[in-house]
């Protein structure tokens, strides 16, 4: 069974994405009038927060549901010993000391 929630904030977020490709757009082009060019940034604007908002409201709404039934797919990963770790296994990752910019 498809995710409803999912295919929902994809498209959601691809809507986003075009009507922020044509803000730039609409930004960046001088040949328009500068009150047309006003009123259509205006009406983009306002089509992105809606799509801000209904990302937000899915949270709320449809929370995401946990498909216990069916297995996950964990990529192995290879140690510089050869040993392979799956995600089962904890792998320590050391960490910078106090004042260092990373580790060493």
């Amino acid at each position: 069974m498809a995710d409803f929630r999912t295919d929902l904030v994809n498209e959601l977020r691809n809507q986003k994405y075009y009507l922020e490709q044509d803000l730039v757009r609409l930004v960046n082009n001088p040949i328009t009038s500068y009150k047309a060019r006003l009123d259509e940034i205006k009406e983009c604007l306002f089509e992105i927060g809606k799509c801000n908002t209904a990302i937000a409201l899915s949270d709320v709404y449809l929370p995401e549901q946990k498909q216990e039934g069916r297995p996950q797919y964990v990529p192995e990963q290879e140690t510089e010993e050869g040993d392979i770790v799956t995600a089962d296994e904890p792998t320590l990752v050391p960490q910078p000391l106090k004042g260092q910019s990373h580790s060493e």
